[in-house]
């Protein structure tokens, strides 16, 4: 009995040693790291991409990010608004390089949006952290301020044409 309890024992301290261990970057299957994203513009679309890299280990808990590629990895990335919605981005490895996963948002409001990773969420924060897309109003249409000029300006010649006529018909009508 004795030995059935110490081995029941050594099995629960050995899986929380392989939890503790699988939780250290180090072992990670894989890094990524967003790349600087631009300003967005409302309406427009965003260009987003982050790179991916495996974590090596250099002394104990001390580890280098190398860069290395996973083209068929299914990476789930969401941006949320500054409203709380929540948008799904279809991802791609460019085809330049395939390290380098593309994808575009067109994003509907104003303010910072978070770009998230769903699948590495919780990971050691120097091997993976969310990111900020800070989206602005795009400037104001200035086609209805061209649209008021242009009509006062038609409507100024068309008055001017038609003064200009009426003089001369009655300078026409009292000549001899």
């Amino acid at each position: 009995m004795r030995r059935r309890t110490l081995a029941v024992i050594s099995l629960a301290v050995g899986s929380l040693g392989v939890v503790v261990v699988s939780a250290s970057p180090a072992s990670a299957a894989l890094c990524a790291k967003w790349d600087p994203p631009v300003q967005g513009v409302v309406g427009s679309v965003a260009s987003i991409s982050f790179r991916t890299y495996v974590p090596i280990s250099t002394d104990g808990d001390a580890y280098t990010l190398e860069p290395r590629a996973f083209p068929d990895y299914p990476f789930k990335v969401h941006a949320i608004s500054p409203q709380g919605a929540t948008s799904m981005i279809e991802m791609a490895p460019g085809a330049e390089d395939d390290r380098r996963w593309l994808g575009d948002l067109t994003p509907d409001h104003e303010g910072p949006w978070t770009l998230t990773i769903v699948n590495l969420q919780g990971g050691d924060a120097l091997c993976y952290g969310d990111a900020i897309l800070m989206v602005e109003r795009g400037p104001r249409s200035r086609t209805p301020t061209f649209a008021v000029l242009g009509f006062f300006a038609i409507l100024g010649g068309v008055a001017g044409y038609s003064s200009m006529r009426r003089r001369r018909s009655r300078l026409g009508a009292g000549a001899p």
